[in-house]
């Protein structure tokens, strides 16, 4: 049985820093599925970006779509949409993968019992009390879900019939819909799957901004990343602020 053609999706804003090692990862990916008998595109929805960050992704071989509405939802959903792949993988701009991952991904669904899913075994770039802290009272969160909240995939045509990510959820969108998805699955016999053998490495740049304590000393955004609601002031300050 062949493996299914996958569309990597990566939503970025002024990401010139970080995008370059990212694609790196992510090609490498790509050519060990591509060994394997696949077909990868890569589409890097640029989120009317000021640096070079577009230029940046033609050079790695990427396509560009252009979202102008700040929110990271219309973002994912603008790659999504001009997706050819029969199914979609979404990747933030500073994360790099496993070189592995794009196979554990198209055997995984090339299996027939799952919905789609996400990665389990991620780290930050950096490691420190705060940090790990920060990760103890998250765990629940991954366990419960198998997000993890940097990749995630699933069938393109179960994503549009979920309609994708609810572009008013500003933040913790990955949440809300892997809800969706996982409820989905279980409607259709379906499993909401897991990568343990696959990886991930984001940064830590929200903990360098925020300080390494800043979730643990608001726990009213931690329940509200739970409840896939945080508040617009908060998703601005933590997650739009300075991009």
């Amino acid at each position: 049985m062949r493996l299914p053609s996958l569309t990597l999706v990566v939503p970025a804003r002024n990401e010139e820093a970080c995008l370059p090692s990212t694609l790196a990862s992510s090609g490498e990916a790509s050519r060990r599925y591509r060994a394997a008998g696949g077909t990868v595109e890569t589409i890097v929805s640029d989120n009317d970006s000021s640096d070079a960050t577009a230029e940046i992704a033609l050079a790695c071989g990427a396509r560009v779509t252009r979202e102008r509405r700040r929110s990271i939802s219309a973002v994912r959903n603008a790659g999504a949409a001009a997706a050819a792949g029969e199914a979609l993988v979404f990747c933030d701009a500073d994360t790099r993968i496993s070189s592995n991952l794009m196979l554990e991904v198209g055997r995984t669904l090339r299996a027939g019992r799952y919905v789609g899913g996400g990665l389990v075994r991620v780290r930050t770039s950096r490691i420190s009390p705060g940090i790990l802290a920060s990760a103890s009272l998250l765990a629940p969160l991954v366990l419960r879900n198998g997000l993890a909240g940097v990749v995630f995939w699933t069938w393109r045509e179960t994503f549009r019939e979920l309609g994708g990510f609810d572009p008013d959820i500003l933040v913790a969108e990955d949440v809300h819909f892997a809800l969706r998805l996982r409820s989905l699955g279980r409607q259709r016999g379906l499993r909401y799957g897991f990568l343990p053998r696959a990886s991930a490495v984001t940064s830590a740049r929200r903990f360098d901004a925020l300080g390494d304590w800043w979730l643990v000393r608001n726990p009213r955004i931690l329940r509200d990343i739970y409840a896939a609601r945080v508040r617009e002031e908060d998703a601005w300050r933590t997650h739009y602020a300075g991009r």
